[in-house]
């Protein structure tokens, strides 16, 4: 039930109120998604991992845009403008689904 989820999540939520759009960006993305379909993922999908050799697939739209739509509601810069463009919101998922990749395929010596 999502408003579970989301009740469960709410200590993290608030305290990000004014904070790290990153960081809220990539607590959503740990609540609604797994470690393994982060590792196989990306913003926007068919980008090519440099860290493997697999071919990445889109998240969930639908979840994607949600997050993307609180976080621009909920953090404005002061002069009301939107706190993160949209190349810096895919720049944050993707480099959580690369972290995702490196935990899950640790480099080998």
């Amino acid at each position: 039930n999502p408003a579970d989820v989301i009740k469960k999540q709410m200590p993290w939520m608030s305290t990000m109120k004014n904070g790290n759009p990153r960081k809220l960006i990539a607590n959503f993305l740990d609540t609604f998604f797994s470690r393994e379909t982060l590792a196989q993922s990306s913003a926007k999908g068919s980008r090519s991992a440099h860290n493997s050799n697999i071919k990445t697939a889109a998240l969930n739209t639908f979840v994607i845009q949600a997050i993307v739509q609180y976080v621009l509601k909920s953090l404005k810069k002061p002069d009301g403008e939107p706190i993160l463009r949209d190349a810096d919101i895919n720049d944050t998922i993707n480099s959580k689904c690369a972290t995702a990749r490196r935990s899950l395929n640790p480099p080998t010596k």
